[in-house]
């Protein structure tokens, strides 16, 4: 199964996905891009090995954390192995976290990432799964 499609927790897809269907439906799956950010928070995680396997390219998943206690409209960066990264930074998030909220899904494609003297910088791209 290939992992370039990657779909937290939404539905159909996921089931379509999961039984072999993924290389039927990904041809009618459109990137729509959005923006891009750089990932809140870096310095907050304590394994940095989760940094140290990302490059240019890499999926991320976003995932919507509505219960978050200090940002509503938190949206929580992952890597493919759901990983915490950080997040989407406060400034940026409530337009994501709204669009997450009408059910839209969203992903991100890893632009850069290197180690500052505190944390790790990681650019990356914001993308809509349009199906």
């Amino acid at each position: 199964m290939s992992h370039d499609l990657v779909i937290p927790n939404n539905g159909i897809v996921p089931v379509v996905v999961k039984n072999g269907l993924g290389a039927v439906i990904k041809p009618l799956v459109d990137e729509i891009l959005l923006d891009s950010a750089f990932v809140a928070g870096t310095n907050h995680i304590e394994d940095e090995s989760v940094f140290e396997e990302l490059e240019k390219g890499t999926t991320l998943i976003l995932k919507r954390e509505a219960d978050n206690k200090f940002d509503k409209y938190a949206v929580l960066v992952l890597n493919e192995k759901n990983e915490k990264l950080g997040y989407i930074p406060r400034q940026n998030n409530k337009v994501y976290a709204r669009l997450m909220d009408a059910g839209k899904v969203l992903k991100g494609k890893v632009l850069e990432v290197y180690e500052e003297t505190y944390y790790w910088t990681i650019k990356f791209n914001i993308y809509m799964m349009d199906f």
